[in-house]
This record gives structure tokens, C-alpha cells and sequence, in this order.
């Protein structure tokens, strides 16, 4: 649920936030992925969630990307 709260506020998804990994829940992770230039597998792994934990925070990510 967290998850989808997060996402929805960098405006990734916009689904209710039910706690279930939906297909909404998987499309919003793998256009998190593109944007921050990661495989785009859908699934939450370290990398993805450094990356959305870095873009809530703002930073700038030395690849470039921006939220």
C-alpha cells in the first residue's frame, strides 16, 4: 500500500492503494524503471526502490534523471 502511495505521488499511479501488486502497481514500477534509466522488469528490487526513495526525496541522480 505504501508502495502504490509513493508511486501515485510522483504520479505513477493512480489506482487505488490496495496493498496488492496489480497490473497497475506493476506498469507504474517499470515507468519509474524507464525514467530512471533501469532494466524495466516491473518487479521492486533495490536499485528501483533507491531510485523512487531518491526521486520523493527530489535529488538529482548522477545519471540525470529528475523527477
Amino acid at each position: 500500500k505504501l508502495l502504490q502511495e509513493q508511486l501515485g505521488q510522483l504520479n505513477y499511479y493512480n489506482g487505488p492503494a490496495t496493498g496488492y501488486m496489480n497490473h497497475g502497481t506493476v506498469q507504474a514500477i517499470m515507468y519509474l524503471q524507464r525514467d530512471a534509466h533501469l532494466p524495466q522488469t516491473g518487479q521492486l528490487n533495490t536499485a528501483t526502490e533507491n531510485a523512487l526513495n531518491a526521486m520523493l526525496a527530489g535529488r538529482q541522480q548522477p545519471n540525470g534523471w529528475q523527477h
